[in-house]
């Protein structure tokens, strides 16, 4: 039998409307390209904590990853430091990995995976709003506000975050298909989506998103599709299948994301005391979103008015200061508001409960939801909670393009009003820092954005005008308005320049690119250590040694120690960890708590002696080194020695060194019993042997490491074997091919029933 002309006027409109959304999909693409032209074409460079910390760690990953090996101790920053149990750098994101990889340098390779993660949350919310059945000119509206908002373009320096949020709409799409489709698998596969965001994401958002998804989920439960084909089901029925999928969600998630943050719970205990929750004072007040910051809704530049030296919110990071989205998705957002409908004024709601938390202390719903939900007890950051409103409004706004219609509504409506109305607020919004700020105070670009303010804010109703006054046809219209909607965007990352790069970069960048070392071997640098990274890679806190593997004391350290940090900054303690020679022998060495009485007695015995003085610590203590703030004071277990009368150290010299992440071993004659100071980090998963038997692994002098040795020749082994970690691993990297292997198989199996089927037809 021969193909029926319908059917193939059904399969030609398939293919038309597949091709229109791909065609969406490459111009997200290649607009964010051509906005970041200078960057691709590396005229320009990557700044702040992309220079600082994200890059420089992107490179040590893809060092690890091209030998065959997972980063897990970093010991050339901070004398050592467990990344893989630091969520943010991403060690065990396939995504990450694939990118660091394919490689070619250190810049090359970390602009692209920048990119990507940026491209892949503008096509996420493609996906999301076809799902919504938008029309695919509408969510590509939406979407170009979306990846060009205050969000991005701000936060273009935190890697980690853009991670996070460019997996929300792929998160939220599944979901909302498990929902609507009453079905179980499209919630497993968001929460594979969800571990993926957690495995290299912020950890704040690894919080906040699962409530903004309990939320949604409540919201579409209470007003469901009302053209849904399947059997009716009650109120209770619909709950009880929106909570079943979003413990599936949860549970998903948990396994993937798990070697990050089991990692975190267990490696980190005794390396870093910013462990536990914050106090109430510093989640709440830390970059919150200032109240006068709504005004930067109606122009990309004004968030540029908080930039160094003349903020105007203080209180507030500059990348923590915009929420700009787009005119036209800001002007469709409200249009979206017109028709009457339970769900999206819950959406409304959801947006402001977000935006009321995003204002910090500047209203109590911040400190509610610290009181009554103790997982937000543990970030600070209020302003990060204005994500969501963002994604609320570029959903609303592709709900407006659906349900306007802009041949008819824009004439039966009284849509004029509105677009005079948003664009008098927005005028009057600029204009008030035009009047209140002293003239030095504006960055460059203020002309253009007064163009900008004026052309796109008094073009919309013009269109609107057009439209009612005119028989402009609809295609017409939409081509106008996706017109408008690419100049906004590209005009914003025009002038969102001085957030997302710089030249001033470029002898950091061309040096970490010229002099990297791929090498993972410390061996032939022997036990060599600086304070701060050279001054040819900036004098300010930066891990841009780390590509050129020369190992400091200092560093970008996210797992902070405050012992470690005011050792670090005070030349008579750090220089027992310096130089060449950085191991120390007493025959003497002092069991005391690692509390703040003892380390001032420590500090004043080492200005005493000229030299360390070993102070002890048991591996139960030093993993409850963040209980110990209030402590009492110094306590010597060992009546027998007294804290003041400690013989000092004496710098020793080792022999055989073999010297690698995650193993250092070495031989050392002791002219007596005594303790060796090993000035590398203490953490809970190294193990030591001393001449092929295991011994317990002391803290030493708060931060380091002590090893018991007995007089004569000592061979000394320490291995890292964060062993929960492996285990974990195999768990999220298996739970991801499995339901990879059984996407392709479902994928597979649908196709050939599809073939099948068109094969009975035609024969």
């Amino acid at each position: 039998m021969l193909q029926s002309p319908s059917s193939s006027r059904i399969s030609t409109s398939s293919w038309i409307l597949k091709r229109a959304w791909l065609c969406a999909a490459v111009v997200v693409l290649a607009l964010l390209l051509l906005g970041n032209l200078p960057l691709v074409l590396g005229k320009q460079y990557p700044q702040w904590d992309a220079a600082g910390l994200f890059g420089p760690q992107f490179s040590l990953v893809a060092d690890h990853v091209k030998a065959n090996r997972l980063l897990l101790w970093n010991p050339w920053v901070g004398a050592g430091s467990p990344d893989f149990a630091e969520p943010e750098y991403g060690t065990t994101s396939p995504l990450l990995l694939i990118c660091a990889i394919l490689s070619s340098s250190p810049l090359a390779g970390f602009v692209c995976y920048w990119l990507v993660l940026w491209v892949f949350g503008g096509i996420g919310l493609l996906m999301l709003l076809r799902h919504l059945e938008i029309p695919t000119w509408g969510a590509l509206i939406a979407t170009l506000g979306f990846v060009t908002s205050g969000f991005y373009t701000g936060h273009a320096e935190h890697t980690s975050s853009i991670c996070s949020i460019s997996f929300v709409p792929w998160i939220l799409w599944r979901l909302d298909c498990a929902i609507q489709r009453r079905s179980y698998w499209c919630a497993v596969q968001s929460g594979a989506m969800y571990g993926l965001s957690a495995l290299g994401g912020y950890p704040e958002f690894t919080i906040l998103t699962p409530i903004f998804l309990g939320l949604w989920v409540l919201g579409r439960t209470l007003w469901p599709l009302t053209d849904y084909s399947g059997p009716k089901e009650n109120i209770a029925s619909r709950l009880r299948r929106s909570f079943l999928s979003l413990v599936l969600v949860g549970c998903v998630g948990a396994l993937i994301l798990s070697p990050s943050y089991t990692g975190f719970l267990s490696s980190t205990a005794g390396y870093s005391d910013r462990v536990g929750p914050r106090s109430r004072l510093e989640a709440t007040t830390s970059n919150i979103l200032p109240v006068e910051a709504v005004s930067t809704l109606s122009s990309p530049y004004l968030y540029l008015l908080n930039m160094e030296p003349n903020h105007i919110w203080p209180k507030t990071d500059l990348s923590m200061s915009s929420v700009y989205c787009g005119v036209v998705v800001l002007a469709f957002a409200a249009f979206g508001l017109v028709k009457k409908s339970g769900w999206r004024y819950w959406l409304v709601l959801i947006g402001l409960f977000f935006l009321c938390c995003a204002f910090g202390d500047r209203l109590p719903v911040r400190g509610w939801l610290y009181d009554y939900f103790p997982p937000t007890r543990y970030f600070r950051n209020p302003s990060l909670f204005r994500f969501y409103v963002i994604l609320i409004i570029t959903v609303l706004a592709g709900l407006g393009t659906r349900d306007l219609q802009l041949a008819q509504v824009l004439r039966k409506r009284a849509i004029l009003p509105w677009a005079i109305w948003l664009a008098l607020g927005a005028v009057a919004c600029f204009s008030f820092w035009l009047v209140v700020l002293p003239v030095h105070t504006f960055p460059q670009g203020k002309s253009l954005a007064l163009i900008h303010l004026m052309l796109m804010w008094f073009g919309i109703p013009a269109l609107a005008l057009l439209a009612q006054k005119t028989a402009a046809s609809p295609r017409l219209l939409s081509g106008i308005l996706l017109a408008a909607a690419a100049g906004d965007s590209l005009t914003t990352l025009y002038i969102a320049r001085p957030t997302l790069y710089t030249d001033a970069n470029r002898s950091w960048w061309m040096t970490v690119d010229t002099r990297h070392v791929q090498s993972l071997d410390l061996t032939s640098n022997g036990l060599l250590r600086q304070l701060d990274p050279p001054p040819e890679l900036a004098t300010f806190q930066n891990n841009r040694n780390s590509v050129l593997k020369i190992p400091t004391l200092q560093g970008y350290l996210t797992m902070s120690n405050r012992y470690h940090a005011q050792m670090a900054v005070d030349p008579t303690l750090s220089y027992m960890a310096l130089g060449k020679s950085r191991f120390w022998f007493s025959a003497q060495a002092i069991e005391t708590l690692p509390d703040v009485a003892s380390f001032t007695l420590f500090g004043e015995d080492v200005r005493k002696n000229g030299r360390p003085v070993i102070f002890l610590h048991s591996p139960q203590q030093m993993r409850e080194l963040s209980h110990y703030e209030q402590a009492p004071p110094l306590t010597v277990l060992d009546q027998s020695q007294s804290g003041r009368a400690a013989a000092a150290a004496s710098a020793v010299t080792v022999s055989e060194l073999s010297y690698r992440p995650n193993w250092l071993s070495f031989k050392y004659r002791a002219p007596s019993a005594g303790w060796l100071l090993v000035t590398d980090r203490w953490a809970p998963d190294w193990e030591l042997t001393v001449n092929g038997r295991p011994r317990k692994l002391y803290g030493a002098d708060f931060v380091f490491r002590a090893v018991p040795v007995e007089s004569g020749t000592n061979d000394i082994l320490f291995r890292y074997r964060p062993h929960l970690f492996f285990w974990f691993l195999g768990i999220s990297w298996g739970t991801l091919l499995l339901l990879s292997s059984a996407e392709l198989w479902r994928r597979y199996s649908k196709m050939t029933r599809n073939t099948e089927a068109y094969a009975k037809v035609i024969g």
